[in-house]
């Protein structure tokens, strides 16, 4: 009786190269990775061609039997694969965008963000336009590379100021129809697809963890006919390449300087790691010894060149020579590549290193047939079955529109909206702008609400562009939203105690509670029942004389004169005062010779920044919610931080 297929504690996982197709199966238990079957079918002619299906039966076939054999050897049915898509499928696009600055204003994280899901967006706009059938491309990585402030390279733009800033962003995105082909493919030959990674991820997978991807790393698959690439920087991978040279290019330099066929030469190859004389008969049946020193120094050229586009390649997608790099697939074996590589990136030769099986950890070999740097990409796809079982791809609504993404470290909401062409401007607050006002004669600045008509709901709540977002979440764009606006009135502006005792005048124009302020207004306060002005009408002016007598008596009570002269200015020095008080429960001690003292003095005494909006700012006194003028005394208790 046929065995159950337990796809919970078996995994195959297919490999399915150039030269080879390899199949492996295997479990787990808690973190250790048992490989209890393999098996290495080679493709009896060039039915893969740099990576790409030339021979779809022919493929097909040799799948089968790997299918078969092991289904032999394990005694039941294999129903379920994981496998990997290859690098080359890969599209990559590298482009800028650009963003207007204020001059007298700092570059925040906020326009950071602006800047790299403008650009995402732009990046997915182009990719479709670039390819003749508009399909879906799903992204499996981004970064941004590099910055330009005013036309001039610049690492670190936040904090800094300018007129515009430019970004470069590189992104790599998958077509749907690659996903869709080895769906197929694999189909044709009786399997269902439980997994699809990517190799140049399930490589990193294995050889890079999670712990070392702090570090910018370049991993590169030397594969037979193409070099896969992966970037990984800042705890993630930032980008994917891939250059059309890879060990096929070496083999076709032996056959044309030996004449040899091409299995010949690809045998002969893979003997110059480890043998020192070769016998061969070429084409036209010459039988010539050589040795592995005299094959070298006439295909030198051609390992030099191979070396050299992947590291300009590297080089391409990270902006600069990565800190290391690690080499896997058949390829890597080929003496010189790694010092090649090193070279053409200026960098030590121990720098450059291949990877093999016998570098991973928590792997149990049950089987012989894996060994060397070859074995690393389907050990890659096995783990990440594992590890990421049915989870190849998720699903986001974005309002109402359900959108498939590519599972990948690190997915945001505005990796969502960009997809959903969506323009992320339009959720990115600015800095809070200061208000400039005269009151009473005294000049102060005031940070000023935001007005931002439009917010994002996740899930219910609302979030930043860079909110993380996992499988099935909702994401809603709320047009309109309510929030305070950008401009104060005297209602919010003044203590709730002088609303009902004062007459106010904006501009010499005598004004209700719930007249707007704006930049550099001069406000005046009367007491109410002064028969000078009581008779007055909104809209209407104060008499010249009212308002001159109002200026002189400005420094009394809580006025303060602004334009000081310089001899008043050394007088007050002898006359300042001192209260102590408690910010965020930290005792603070203001010294100051503008009395009364009031809430907005605390900023010059507290480091706090609110240069950069991070949620709305809260303001508490003596535990109640305060204003910017609310007066202070010796002993309260303050609270200011932003939700």
């Amino acid at each position: 009786m046929e065995k159950e297929f337990n796809q919970y504690n078996t995994i195959f996982a297919l490999d399915i190269g150039t030269n080879s197709v390899v199949g492996i199966l295997g479990t787990s238990n808690d973190q250790e990775f048992t490989i209890t079957h393999s098996v290495i079918k080679f493709h009896k002619k060039r039915a893969m061609v740099d990576g790409q299906i030339h021979d779809i039966p022919s493929v097909l076939e040799i799948v089968r039997k790997v299918k078969e054999q092991l289904e032999k050897e394990v005694g039941f049915s294999l129903k379920q694969v994981s496998i990997a898509a290859a690098g080359r499928a890969l599209r990559t696009m590298k482009l800028s965008e650009s963003i207007p600055l204020n001059q007298n204003r700092e570059i925040t994280r906020d326009q950071i963000k602006l800047l790299e899901f403008e650009a995402l967006k732009k990046a997915h706009e182009k990719m479709n336009v670039i390819q003749d059938n508009p399909a879906k491309y799903f992204c499996v990585g981004h970064s941004l590379i590099k910055f330009d402030l005013d036309e001039m390279d610049i690492t670190n733009p936040i904090g800094q100021k300018g007129k515009e800033l430019t970004g470069h962003i590189i992104a790599t995105f998958l077509p749907e129809i690659v996903v869709e082909s080895l769906h197929t493919v694999m189909a044709k030959a009786g399997l269902e697809v439980d997994c699809l990674t990517l190799e140049p991820i399930a490589a990193l997978d294995i050889i890079v963890p999670e712990n070392i991807r702090l570090l910018n790393i370049a991993l590169v698959d030397v594969g037979a006919g193409t070099s896969d690439i992966a970037i990984t920087k800042d705890g993630t991978v930032v980008g994917y390449g891939m250059t059309g040279v890879a060990g096929d290019e070496i083999t076709e330099e032996i056959a044309k300087t030996f004449l040899l066929g091409f299995d010949q030469s690809e045998a002969l190859k893979c003997k110059l790691s480890s043998g020192e004389e070769h016998i061969i008969t070429n084409i036209i049946g010459e039988t010539l010894k050589v040795s592995t020193k005299e094959v070298l120094e006439k295909i030198r050229g051609r390992i030099d060149s191979v070396a050299e586009k992947i590291a300009k390649e590297i080089m391409e997608i990270n902006g600069k020579a990565t800190s290391a790099v690690f080499l896997v697939g058949g390829g890597s074996q080929i003496p010189g590549i790694s010092e090649g590589i090193a070279r053409h990136l200026g960098l030590p030769d121990n720098r450059v290193v291949m990877k093999t099986i016998e570098d991973i950890e928590a792997f149990t070999f049950n089987t012989i047939n894996l060994t060397g740097p070859e074995a690393i990409t389907p050990l890659g796809i096995f783990r990440k079955s594992m590890k990421d079982h049915g989870e190849n791809f998720i699903e986001i609504d974005v309002n109402n529109k359900r959108l498939k993404m590519f599972q990948r470290n690190n997915l945001k909401v505005g990796d969502a909206l960009a997809l959903a062409n969506v323009d992320p401007r339009t959720f990115i607050p600015g800095a809070p702008k200061e208000v400039t006002i005269i009151l009473e004669g005294r000049k102060m600045q005031i940070a000023s609400p935001e007005d931002q008509s439009v917010c994002i709901i996740l899930n219910e709540s609302i979030v930043g562009i860079d909110a993380p977002i996992k499988n099935r979440d909702r994401i809603h764009i709320e047009y309109n939203h309510t929030r305070n606006k950008s401009t104060y009135t005297l209602r919010t502006l003044l203590p709730e105690k002088w609303h009902e005792n004062y007459t106010f005048y904006v501009n010499d124009q005598k004004k209700s509670l719930d007249a707007k302020v704006g930049e550099l207004d001069k406000i005046v306060l009367y007491k109410e029942g002064n028969s000078e002005n009581r008779d007055l009408k909104e809209g209407e002016n104060p008499s010249k004389e009212v308002m001159e007598k109002k200026f002189l008596e400005t420094n009394k009570g809580m006025g303060r004169n602004f334009d000081r002269k310089e001899s008043e200015k050394k007088d007050s020095v002898k006359n300042r005062k001192r209260i102590k008080i408690h910010v965020n429960k930290n005792p603070v001690e203001i010294l100051t010779n503008k009395w009364p003292v009031i809430f907005t003095d605390i900023f010059d005494h507290i480091d706090f920044d609110r240069k950069e909006a991070k949620g709305k700012l809260v303001m508490t006194l003596n535990g109640r919610r305060a204003g910017f003028l609310d007066e202070l005394q010796e002993g309260d208790h303050v609270e200011i931080y932003w939700t």
